[in-house]
């Protein structure tokens, strides 16, 4: 007889979901230890914030006799026909141990069903979870001030809480932030790159992932309002309204609102924080005001009494009820919220919702237009130009997607307004669309760099190999394979690819489940997002002004420059002595490059002291040092080329000092994705956030992310097709690239495809968590393995061509992977951000080369006196060399000096990130420094004017600044890339400039 099925094992699923949500919270909490199922049914985000949106509730609090109690009571929803509570109303009441004799509440609203409470005793901060009466219980942070302000945010995007927590009375400059359910042990440290105090223990507000807390200005002392991105965790500072006195900070409609304590019956409400813009409306209250407070002299209360706040669960928004306080001798229960509950407006005066849920959202093909795909091929074609210059003349190259996105929503608004004027329908301008351009451009001029035309392909070429000398041990003749425009191209179609296939299946694993930030990612689709509201528009046109007017400034310097520029290396500006002959010798003067002053303007200030630092130790000190040992050391009769001379001294160091930050950062990421990865598995055993009440910022947050999520998945990319993809094209790419390098043979292409979508997964996520894609340190890695496998019969080749194996896909896949991240803040398929990707890259394949032919036919590559010194094509056929040959070769202590700075840049790495960050800001980058080691100082000079220039523009007007030094950096880079194309061709056509200004030392009289 066949057993009958029990009863749990055929109860419907959806009916036990419905019964949980039916459940008070604490015995959800409880059910949890049911089962498994239970378990990940009460566990699930989707359950938790369906639990939340069927209970709405208040929360009161009071203390009686060192006792702390709890009540809460169920509250009206928005469309309830009650108004009031009746004496049938059920309360929920319940004793509550605090964590400590005395307790501080921060002075603001629970945070997504959280609130946040400081132990005066052990100085630790305190999460409570009224929904389950837990108390999750931080590390104390290291604060210089004996209390703190805690603050406590929720990210929307990322769905985590974070606690912030800034000294007490004392001037801010640096915070604490914890992040809960992340795994996190520590506080970390953020700079606060704004100095101000907290006003005592600040009232706060978060409102849509951004913090306000009132502060004072440390340089003008005036009171401000400070805000906190909770995400991008960035200070921003808040002008006040002028003649208002503010004392409490609240919610009204999703925007930050406060109280002017002059005018009882007015609310200012923050209409745009960019702007310092505010608005006001003046309500009347229904209650006497001493009726809804507790007197000021019986309780000894500082803030005005009606208004005073302390914490409240958010939810009464639309509750439109009337609590009457009572005084009752010690009871001192907090008071409500002071919101549209409480705050009648007048009949005159109405708000308005800035929120458009029906936003239309196009489908995947109608975000890949024609005249988008045009944009792209143009821009992409200026910003590899812009990339060759600079890898093929420095090495360092900025990051273009801020003006790739402006660009491209100015060429296309642009053509859409012109054909409007002449009277023809144009199809709307999108932020989907602004964002297939961005991702093509940047796919495009990626492969400028990935491609590896300033490091290991011009690597192979006879005039490195001549560089490096004929009777270089290991410097064969066999191994030189010229550039050419057809075989570059046929390579770059086979290997840029595979990185696109190979990480595809795991965009919603990347993005959704782990919620990584790619910080890139993000702050562009925040800048694509305001380009399509009517106040980043505004904006965004302002910018693009200042982009042209700087763009047009450059291109007739660089022009005027040319006439002056003669014939040889040594004439024009970029050989002007401004520092004197003296340090002219030493490569330290001013070259009047727009390009590298746009670079300082771009560039962090410590990455700008650091490429000066790692020149004045360089050239400054160590080069002329060893000068002085020539004869001893290595012959003095070498040429200044010779590695067997102080030019191998030059680039030794920098391939040390390179390897030891490559290194250290390495090992750091993959430490770094190893935790967070073993952290995801363990969360649900941190605290579990249950939220109680929805309110109009959460169902709007919860909307906006629900909208999100479905057109992220909506449009999907079957597995099958990725999985083809990858295994097709690693095909293909092993049967060619053997026949454009015969060094490499198939098998080590094969071996290099089967392990390289793991290393693809280590940069995409490491790029996530620290907007740091490792792409050349991993190339290096097979650089060294397979030319160490190879040997010397061919070695040389096939190390150079196997990290350019590596280098792209690793590269193209943490690009995709922060595309998509783009598309999902933009509302963009994520359908069209990989066929764009796939559209991007191969323009870039065609591009790339083409700019480059340009670049190879008009001037001097790698000539080590010419402007274009092709820095990184000696340093990796010598990393190649090395692998093969050791280090015997090298002159006297060099290799003692490459051991010294080699561990130099792993301790300054270290001190980095042991440092408090008020100290370890000021600690340069080992990587940056090595860049004029090799180079030269002139560039470093040129970047140092940058920087100097954005700080004096930041301490006199930093909202400018950060709202123009993007547009005006990307105008002087994108002008002087633009004269490199008519000086190519007139150097083809063999047309010199007429003019040689060159200086010599005064004669003697």
């Amino acid at each position: 007889m066949a057993q009958q099925p029990t009863s749990g094992s055929s109860f419907p699923s959806d009916l036990t979901l419905d019964i949980l949500l039916r459940l008070p919270a604490k015995s959800v909490w409880r059910f949890r230890c049911v089962s498994k199922l239970w378990l990940s049914i009460t566990t699930d985000p989707c359950f938790i914030k369906s639990f939340g949106t069927t209970r709405p509730s208040l929360l009161l609090c009071s203390i009686k006799c060192h006792n702390f109690f709890v009540t809460s009571t169920p509250q009206h929803t928005h469309h309830s026909s009650t108004r009031s509570y009746s004496s049938s109303q059920t309360f929920h009441c319940y004793p509550m141990k605090l964590p400590g004799e005395k307790c501080y509440f921060s002075n603001m609203d629970s945070v997504h069903g959280l609130i946040c409470i400081e132990d005066a005793d052990s100085k630790k901060p305190v999460v409570w979870n009224p929904s389950t009466n837990q108390l999750l219980h931080l590390p104390k942070p290291n604060m210089s001030s004996k209390h703190a302000n805690v603050f406590l945010g929720y990210d929307s995007v990322e769905g985590k809480h974070k606690v912030v927590c800034l000294p007490y009375k004392k001037t801010c400059y640096v915070c604490r932030v914890f992040t809960l359910r992340s795994g996190q042990e520590s506080w970390r440290t953020v700079k606060t790159n704004l100095k101000h105090r907290c006003i005592g223990y600040a009232s706060g507000q978060c409102i849509k992932g951004v913090i306000y807390y009132l502060a004072r200005n440390s340089q003008t002392y005036d009171t401000v309002i400070m805000s906190f991105g909770v995400l991008s965790e960035i200070f921003r500072m808040i002008e006040l309204p002028s003649g208002i006195k503010q004392d409490v900070l609240i919610s009204y409609e999703g925007r930050l609102a406060c109280i002017d304590r002059n005018n009882n019956t007015r609310l200012w409400i923050l209409e745009d924080a960019d702007k310092h813009k505010w608005s006001f409306q003046d309500f009347f209250l229904p209650l006497n005001e001493w009726d809804m407070g507790v007197s000021r002299e019986e309780h000894n209360w500082t803030a005005t009494p009606y208004l005073d706040n302390r914490f409240k669960l958010k939810g009464c928004t639309h509750a439109e009820i009337h609590i009457e306080k009572k005084h009752m001798g010690t009871e001192i229960p907090t008071s409500p919220e002071i919101s549209e509950a409480l705050l009648l407006p007048e009949p005159n005066k109405t708000a308005t919702v800035i929120l458009d849920q029906d936003e239309h959202v196009p489908e995947w093909k109608e975000q890949i237009t024609i005249r988008g795909l045009v944009v792209s091929a143009l821009l992409g074609t200026l910003f590899c130009i812009i990339t060759h210059k600079l890898n093929l003349t420095v090495g360092i190259i900025p990051s273009l997607n801020v003006a790739a996105g402006l660009l491209g929503f100015f060429f296309v608004k642009s053509w859409t307004g012109f054909l409007s004027k002449l009277g023809f329908t144009v199809k709307p301008f999108t932020k989907q669309e602004n964002t297939v351009i961005q991702t093509c451009v940047v796919a495009c001029y990626g492969l400028a760099f990935s491609g590896g035309f300033g490091s290991y392909l011009i690597a192979m070429d006879e005039k490195t190999y001549k560089l490096i000398g004929a009777d270089y041990p290991g410097n064969h003749a066999e191994d030189v394979i010229n550039p050419g425009l057809w075989w570059m191209i046929g390579f770059l179609f086979v290997v840029s690819f595979l990185g696109l296939f190979s990480l595809v299946p795991l965009r919603k694993v990347m993005v959704l489940d782990y919620k990584l930030t790619y910080p890139s990612g993000t702050a562009t689709a925040m800048l694509i997002n305001s380009f399509h509201t009517n106040s980043g528009a505004e904006l965004a046109a302002n910018q693009v002004k200042c982009l042209g007017k700087y763009l047009s400034l450059s291109l007739v310097w660089s022009c005027f420059k040319w006439f002056f520029s003669g014939v040889g290396d040594a004439c024009g500006f970029d050989n002007f002595p401004t520092l004197g002959l003296t340090l002219f010798k030493n490569t330290f003067y001013f070259d009047f490059s727009p390009t590298y002053v746009g670079c300082g303007l771009i560039c962090p200030h410590i990455v700008n002291c650091s490429v000066l630092l790692g020149a004045i130790i360089s050239w400054g000190f160590l080069w002329p040092f060893v000068s002085q040992h020539a004869g001893d050391w290595y012959p003095a009769d070498l040429g200044s080329n010779d590695f067997k001379g102080l030019y191998g001294y030059k680039v030794f160091i920098a391939i040390a000092i390179i390897l030891g930050d490559g290194l250290y950062n390495l090992v750091k990421i993959i430490a770094v994705t190893v935790k967070e990865l073993c952290s995801n598995s363990s969360r649900h055993l941190n605290l579990p956030v249950v939220t109680n009440v929805v309110d109009d910022e959460a169902s709007e947050i919860l909307l906006v992310k629900k909208k999100r999520d479905e057109v992220f998945l909506k449009d999907r990319i079957p597995l099958g097709f990725a999985v083809s993809g990858y295994v097709g094209l690693a095909a293909i790419s092993t049967a060619t690239i053997p026949l454009i390098f015969p060094p490499l043979k198939w098998y080590f292409v094969l071996c290099s495809y089967f392990i390289a979508p793991a290393l693809a997964f280590c940069n995409s996520y490491g790029t996530g968590l620290t907007d740091w894609s490792l792409a050349s340190t991993y190339g290096k890695i097979g650089l060294f393995i397979i030319a160490s496998v190879v040997g010397t019969d061919g070695g040389v080749i096939a190390g150079l061509a196997a990290c350019g194996v590596m280098m792209s896909i690793v590269s193209t896949a943490a690009d995709l992977m922060q595309d998509f991240k783009t598309g999902y803040l933009t509302l963009s398929s994520a359908k069209s951000m990989f066929v764009s990707q796939l559209v991007g890259t191969a323009m870039g394949c065609i591009i790339a080369p083409l700019t480059f032919y340009l670049f190879w036919s008009a001037f001097d590559i790698g000539d080590p006196n010419g402007p274009y010194k092709a820095p990184y094509a000696v340093i990796f056929r010598e990393m190649a060399i090395l692998g093969i040959e050791g280090f015997a070769e090298l002159p006297k202590h060099c290799l003692a000096l490459c051991y010294g700075f080699f561990v130099a840049a792993l301790v300054v790495n270290l001190l980095r990130d042991i440092t408090p960050p008020k100290i370890s800001q000021f600690i340069p980058i080992p990587m940056a420094m090595a860049v004029p080691f090799y180079i030269g100082a002139y560039f470093a000079i040129d970047m140092f004017v940058g920087t100097v220039i954005l700080f004096v523009w930041e301490r006199i007007n930093r909202k400018d600044a950060d709202d123009y030094a993007g547009a005006v950096a990307s105008g002087l880079i994108c002008g002087d890339g633009i004269w490199t194309i008519p000086s190519a061709i007139l150097s083809i056509l063999r047309i010199n400039p007429p003019i040689c200004m060159y200086f010599t030392p005064a004669l003697a009289s």
